[in-house]
């Protein structure tokens, strides 16, 4: 099932209406991983791109989940 995607700022979490599916969630990896030459292996993704930090877990069963900061 698609969850929406939700900005938190602060102490508070927006949920918007924005939904990815997994081809979309997989298509912003693999950006990440080709910008800064980091070969996505295994199911936790971690990489840095300017101010932004990437941190993902990619799972067959759950479906990928990722968390973009900016630093």
């Amino acid at each position: 099932p698609l969850k929406p995607l939700k900005i938190k700022r602060l102490d508070s979490e927006i949920s918007t209406d924005i939904y990815l599916d997994e081809e979309e969630a997989k298509k912003i990896l693999d950006k990440f991983s080709e910008e800064t030459k980091t070969p996505i292996k295994g199911q936790v993704f971690r990489t840095k791109l300017n101010n932004l930090s990437l941190t993902a877990i990619i799972s067959p069963f759950a479906g990928t989940r990722f968390m973009i900061l900016r630093s």
